[in-house]
């Protein structure tokens, strides 16, 4: 499995600078590394509302999922995060496909501009499947 090289499951998908999207290289291969049918289930919404933790939680079931907390260090969520490691799920056919989680930096963040939070959640629309706002 694609996952065995991996410390973590969790990674950098995208990173912003000033206000282009940034694709990780290693976003690049895990994705061309999937031989079936996939989907991806993002999470939207303001900055500290429980988006990391509701992923953790109640989809992924890991006490140490994304990073979590008021404490932490704002900059370590900048960007979009995916779960690498894929659930299993079902297509509308009944057929089953892999399903990535996708965790996004928080809106309305005060050091950076309205563009950002607008194109993080252009970018999360165009590529899930399903969307939690």
């Amino acid at each position: 499995m694609f996952l065995r090289n991996f410390k973590k499951y969790y990674f950098k998908f995208l990173t912003i600078i000033c206000i282009e999207f940034i694709l990780n290289p290693e976003s690049e291969k895990i994705i061309n590394e999937f031989n079936e049918e996939f989907g991806v289930v993002s999470i939207i919404g303001n900055i500290s509302t429980g988006k990391s933790f509701l992923l953790n939680k109640m989809l992924l079931q890991y006490k140490n999922g994304f990073n979590v907390g008021k404490n932490k260090d704002i900059n370590s969520k900048k960007g979009i995060w995916i779960w690498s490691k894929p659930l299993l799920g079902y297509n509308s056919e009944g057929k089953t496909m892999q399903i990535l989680m996708m965790d996004t930096e928080g809106f309305g963040n005060d050091d950076k501009n309205s563009i950002i939070d607008s194109k993080i959640y252009s970018l999360s629309m165009l590529l899930s499947r399903y969307i939690i706002i």
